[in-house]
């Protein structure tokens, strides 16, 4: 019986919370009013991930390096239309904070969440912009 339960308690705080109930990446939806805009998606390094047009959706990278969320700007153009930027900012997620208070203990909080990027997360998971006519 103790055995078990020491073999429980191992194997539950070897995850981390966040690692157990999120993922390394995100789906994003793209939108912009007037659809059909482009968009170019660049991380924090100003590395292009993503040219398309709206609306679109795509999986992001949520972590940047150890304790270090990954945020990505937003181009988006449209002829006859102003530009427009907008950032998408990394987040600590709820499972990561208070998770790992009730289940995962020390090695999700300082090491599996951190490594694995799985502590962050995008609020809300979507960018959504309005672009205004250029004035002639």
């Amino acid at each position: 019986m103790l055995r078990g339960a020491l073999l429980a308690f191992v194997v539950v705080s070897s995850f981390g919370c966040a690692s157990i109930v999120g993922d390394t990446t995100e789906l994003v939806t793209i939108n912009s009013d007037p659809a059909g805009a482009e968009v170019v998606v660049r991380d924090e390094k100003g590395v292009e991930v993503f040219h398309g047009t709206t609306p679109a959706s795509l999986n992001l990278e949520k972590k940047a390096g150890y304790f270090e969320g990954k945020d990505y700007t937003f181009e988006f153009t449209k002829p006859g239309f102003q530009s427009r930027v907008a950032l998408l900012e990394s987040e600590t997620s709820n499972w990561y904070l208070w998770g790992n208070i009730a289940f995962g203990g020390i090695i999700g909080w300082f090491i599996v969440d951190p490594l694995t990027g799985a502590m962050w997360k995008y609020e809300p998971p979507e960018v959504r912009t309005t672009l205004d006519p250029v004035r002639p």
